[in-house]
């Protein structure tokens, strides 16, 4: 029983220490990949992609890997397009009332 307790706490410690020194150190291998273009931008797009991967990537889906490339790049597109349309005007709009509120 205290196994299946201290394993993932353990492991919940080490991910936070983790990502700790990546972020709070600002350099090495692993901060430099994490904060290159692209990965800067799919975490932009990382809601938009949890939203849009449900309707693509059904569980009884084809298996084949040209359907699956297709499925990725519909998923991007629809993540993109979500995100330009829908989130960025309601993160300008956000940032409007923002100014006027004090807490």
């Amino acid at each position: 029983m205290a196994f299946g307790l201290i394993v993932p706490t353990t492991e919940a410690v080490t991910i936070a220490l983790t990502l700790l020194v990546v972020v709070a150190g600002k350099q090495g291998l692993v901060f430099r990949t994490l904060n290159c273009r692209a990965l800067v931008h799919l975490g932009k797009l990382s809601y938009s992609l949890y939203i849009w991967q449900q309707p693509f990537l059904l569980h009884r889906a084809a298996t084949n890997i040209v359907s699956l490339l297709w499925r990725l790049l519909a998923i991007y597109l629809a993540a993109f397009s979500s995100f330009n349309f829908f989130e960025r005007p309601f993160l300008r709009l956000r940032s409007k009332f923002r100014h006027g509120v004090s807490v």
